[in-house]
């Protein structure tokens, strides 16, 4: 069985057991296994497109899971596992819950896992094929005296925006109707004290800076934004005193 530790705990392991409630062809294991999106470069050989989709899948869970509030107070710890099938298209079809710890932890490594985009689908003898995965995710509430303002221990929202790589039209719609958010990994959220948000496309480049919110210009930088461009978020929070710069990339397909 071949594993890979991811950060915050969370494990990807390539596993075929457990059943669904529907019937649905797939093989338990591919000759070229799916891969997390954004990992096709054609200079990249198999075995770095692979260890590129695992970087790319922890990327994706620590910036989107949020340690639940009930079980963080009862102090509950350990490992959800959920079962998925990654289809001929790519599509996460059938997560199932295959072991959960309780107080909303296995709700809450189910909801990630049904909001993840398509994956590039496995193939077999030359074929695409659905494929069957397992995902435990250790659920480990961090030490107080330990790494409590590292910028990795908060997280930055933005509306319903949670890929790496985003349309344009959704991006324009989501950024232009809802503020940007910081958490730390229980889902607190921390007043901004400032936001840095910068566009990039070819050689140009932005740069406008804001008292914790979006402002007009940004509003219209964004509006004005084109497919190849990327955005950066930059936010500066405070806790206990120390002040911590958290970032996040967004790029516009």
């Amino acid at each position: 069985m071949n594993y890979i530790k991811l950060f915050l705990a969370i494990s990807f392991i390539f596993t075929f057991t457990g059943s669904f409630a529907q019937p649905v062809n797939y093989v338990e294991e591919a000759e070229i296994m799916p891969r997390f999106p954004g990992c096709e470069d054609d200079d990249l050989r198999e075995r770095e497109k692979a260890d590129c989709s695992n970087l790319k899948l922890v990327k994706y869970l620590s910036q989107n899971i949020t340690y639940p509030e009930l079980a963080m107070q009862k102090e509950t710890e350990g490992v959800v596992i959920i079962d998925f099938i990654v289809d001929e298209n790519g599509k996460i079809i059938h997560p199932e819950l295959v072991h959960d710890i309780g107080e909303g932890c296995g709700t809450e490594a189910m909801r990630v896992i049904r909001e993840m985009p398509s994956w590039t689908a496995g193939k077999h003898q030359g074929q695409r094929v659905a494929v069957k995965m397992r995902l435990p995710v250790r659920f480990n509430i961090p030490s107080k005296n330990q790494g409590n303002l590292s910028p990795d221990n908060y997280r930055i929202f933005w509306g319903n925006l949670r890929q790496p790589e985003i349309p344009l039209a959704d991006f324009v719609k989501i950024a232009n109707s809802t503020p940007i958010i910081v958490r730390n990994l229980f889902g607190k959220p921390f007043l901004i004290d400032q936001l840095t948000l910068t566009y990039e496309r070819g050689s140009k480049m932005k740069v406008l800076k804001n008292k914790g919110v979006l402002n007009a210009k940004m509003h219209k930088m964004i509006k004005k934004a084109k497919e190849g461009g990327k955005f950066t978020v930059e936010t500066v929070i405070q806790k206990d005193t120390q002040f911590i710069t958290v970032k996040r990339m967004f790029k516009i397909i």
